[in-house]
């Protein structure tokens, strides 16, 4: 392969093969698919899949009997010409550049350690400051209410001894 061939990410192409005797008839995203007798159709992979998963087991034919149908087999081709491209996979998020490795990344981290500053975001700082406040005012509601339930055991406790004292 030529350095200046471009390559082209692509999921790759799958054949559906019909191995019955019978051309099979389908509808799919809205177009009918034709699979000669014995022949198979040539689509996406993703596709593929999902067109062979929506095989119906039995058939009505045009006389409206209901017959057994053989299963498509699904069979995927690779292109050698099309290789799949990793860069770009390995991303420095601190200034947006793409390397080919793990380790070219690291290398780049480790050189422009300090260069890179962090920017604030304000709407998530308000958000952090609202959610401290609401935390600050829940662990205040919880110290009352623990407070109001140590008073409603005393005056149970008093009101016991009370009823003891009486009878």
């Amino acid at each position: 392969m030529s350095a200046t061939a471009p390559i082209e990410r692509t999921t790759g192409m799958s054949k559906v093969h019909n191995n019955s005797d019978k051309e099979y008839r389908e509808m799919f995203k809205g177009k009918e698919v034709v699979i000669p007798a014995r022949g198979f159709v040539e689509m996406d992979h993703y596709e593929a899949v999902e067109f062979v998963g929506q095989w119906k087991p039995f058939v009505k034919t045009e006389r409206g009997d209901i017959i057994k149908s053989k299963p498509l087999k699904l069979e995927r081709c690779f292109d050698p010409g099309k290789i799949f491209d990793p860069k770009g996979l390995y991303k420095s998020h601190a200034d947006g550049k793409t390397f080919a490795s793990q380790a070219e990344l690291d290398e780049h981290m480790k050189a422009n350690a300090g260069k890179f500053t962090p920017q604030r975001d304000e709407m998530l700082d308000q958000q952090l400051k609202t959610s401290s406040k609401t935390t600050e005012v829940l662990g205040s509601l919880a110290e009352a209410l623990i407070k109001l339930n140590d008073k409603l055991d005393r005056v149970e406790k008093r009101g016991m001894k009370k009823k003891d004292d009486t009878q």
